[in-house]
């Protein structure tokens, strides 16, 4: 399981490197949204991907953690917000799925 969090935290890295020397993204603050509580596997992996993301590309990741009700609340923020790149959500093949469900 940390093999899997950590691939998919790599390739969330890759990809907005790669394309951020094309683009003025992120031109603000952008939110990495939690569907867990603080302190897990999940929320440690998004304060460092942030943390990293914040250095490489001289703007604000800030990591909000909402728990509960397996997900929910976090799966619907993000489907509920902008499809503009600043809400990003850590998640398991079960908040995707409620996420495509919820559209």
């Amino acid at each position: 399981m940390t093999h899997t969090w950590l691939s998919v935290a790599l390739f969330v890295l890759t990809a907005f490197l790669g394309s951020a020397s094309a683009q003025d993204y992120p031109a603000r603050r952008v939110k990495i949204l939690v569907p867990y509580a603080a302190g897990g596997l999940p929320d440690v992996l998004a304060r460092v991907v942030g943390q990293r993301l914040s250095e490489a590309l001289s703007q604000q990741f800030v990591v909000e953690n909402k728990p509960g009700a397996g997900g929910i609340p976090a799966v619907m923020t993000v489907a509920k917000a902008p499809a503009d790149g600043y809400t990003l959500l850590i998640a398991d093949v079960a908040q995707t799925v409620r996420k495509e469900a919820m559209r």
